[in-house]
């Protein structure tokens, strides 16, 4: 009984990270946006960044950076990415993009 409680009082308090980037590379445009769902799907936060002009992987970041910054300042105790890949990037702190 006691590991269905502590099961299901984790659950509640993951949260998931989906992001989305935007690139108009005629215009020098990108932006990276995106939002912060609770366990059972519902909208908690969004975000958006104008970027200016940037790669896409370089927007892509930016869009984690942000996001898992807003969770962070929130103190949420379980993070999901909707991108693993990017993770094995962001351990490598010479590959994030410096502002």
């Amino acid at each position: 009984m006691q590991s269905s409680f502590a099961s299901s009082s984790i659950a509640s308090s993951r949260v998931c990270l989906s992001m989305d980037g935007l690139v108009r590379i005629e215009e020098g445009f990108t932006a990276a946006e995106g939002l912060v769902r609770d366990h059972n799907g519902g909208w908690i936060i969004g975000f958006c960044r104008y970027l200016r002009n940037c790669t896409v992987t370089k927007v892509e970041l930016w869009g984690i950076l942000d996001g898992l910054k807003l969770i962070l300042d929130r103190r949420f105790k379980e993070k999901d990415s909707s991108n693993p890949e990017n993770g094995k990037a962001m351990k490598d702190s010479t590959y994030l993009p410096r502002r």
